[in-house]
């Protein structure tokens, strides 16, 4: 489904957030095999916005990796077993909205990272309250939410840099690349003209680590196995699994070649 649950990176509301190092650091640091395991998930693996019909590479989990970036950046263990900088501790507060999905994504990313020696502090919104007092003030450092794609897949109102202020740009980045592959692609009919824009546009996306793209759900349903010719792929609700019914058929029977 055209939709996806992601960790957003606020860096106007934490300093650190603007090194890529950083970025890069925390978002390696969770194995989203695992995390699925441990919350007991069905859903897809995420890359990126539209990695249901573009798939700008998998994630690699490395641990190792991100204490490696963290020394990079001249982060050291302290004594109770918590990174620090010039007698500053090393410590990050994710928000999200109140629900028992995300607490246990919460949970498990809290654990990872203070794996590596961050403090991660939790703080969850009643759900009425996420959009007014959280989202529309952008009152957060990092930020556990979805999002969803319309029937046009087009990114732009969540990744183009007009909407971070009064728009669904949650990670308040702006970036010159990304404006312009979103620009272009707006200027195009079909949405196959447009993929080469959007494959920039998510290889821009992963390369700066401008978010934490973990899951992805899908739909499923029972199809009885003597009906053939299903080939729907991407479903926005669930009526779409019958997009092309017109196609589907019972019985064959064999014919001369001409």
């Amino acid at each position: 489904m055209p939709r996806y649950t992601a960790l957003f990176f606020n860096p106007k509301n934490q300093e650190l957030l603007k090194n890529l190092k950083f970025r890069q650091a925390l978002s390696v640091s969770v194995n989203k095999e695992e995390l699925a395991i441990e919350i007991g998930s069905n859903e897809s693996e995420a890359y990126g916005p539209l990695d249901f019909v573009i798939k700008p590479g998998e994630d690699v989990y490395d641990i190792g990796k991100s204490a490696e970036l963290l020394k990079e950046l001249d982060w050291e263990m302290g004594e109770d077993g918590f990174l620090m900088k010039d007698e500053d501790k090393l410590e990050l507060t994710i928000t999200s909205v109140d629900n028992s999905e995300y607490i246990k994504i919460l949970q498990y990313i809290k654990k990872q990272w203070e794996k590596l020696g961050i403090i991660t502090n939790l703080e969850i919104i009643p759900k009425q309250k996420i959009a007014t007092q959280i989202i529309e003030p952008r009152d957060y450092e990092i930020l556990l939410y979805g999002q969803i794609l319309s029937y046009d897949p087009d990114p732009y109102i969540f990744w183009h840099s007009s909407q971070t202020k009064v728009g669904f740009n949650l990670s308040i980045f702006a970036n010159k690349e990304i404006d312009e592959a979103l620009e272009e692609a707006r200027k195009l009919n079909s949405f196959e003209e447009r993929l080469e824009q959007y494959q920039e546009f998510q290889k821009v996306l992963k390369d700066e680590y401008l978010a934490l793209f973990l899951f992805r759900p899908t739909y499923h349903y029972p199809v009885n196995k003597k009906l053939k010719g299903i080939e729907t792929q991407i479903i926005y609700l669930p009526a779409d699994r019958f997009s092309n019914v017109a196609n589907w058929y019972l019985k064959i029977k064999k014919s001369f070649k001409k």
